[in-house]
């Protein structure tokens, strides 16, 4: 068996392996529905933290940006190579929500 023959085997093994993890990471879609729900231009800093803080993310602020970063301490459980969502909540200079993005990052 060859070298490229394990390179396509073993990160399909270990997929297959991670399905019966405990803890799921939820889909940057439906991360992006609730935000869309739930935030609108009326949010000031006070409501998004609010909202961040009910779901259980962790987040800090990114002054220079005007952006929220946050992440779902819950996704720690699954292995890293399924990614991890990046939630980013964008304000503007006044503290108002402008727009909110979701990412999936994978280590490699």
């Amino acid at each position: 068996m060859t070298a490229a023959y394990w390179l396509r085997v073993i990160p399909i093994a270990v997929i297959l392996s991670c399905t019966a993890c405990e803890g799921e990471v939820s889909s940057t879609s439906s991360l992006q529905r609730d935000i869309d729900r739930n935030l609108d231009s009326r949010n000031i800093a006070e409501d998004i933290e609010l909202f961040i803080e009910t779901r259980g993310w962790l987040y800090d602020f990114d002054e220079f940006r005007r952006r929220y970063q946050a992440s779902d301490p819950a996704e720690e459980v699954v292995p890293a190579i399924l990614g991890r969502n990046q939630i980013f909540i964008y304000v503007d200079n006044n503290d108002n929500f402008l727009r909110a993005e979701v990412e999936r990052h994978f280590p490699f």
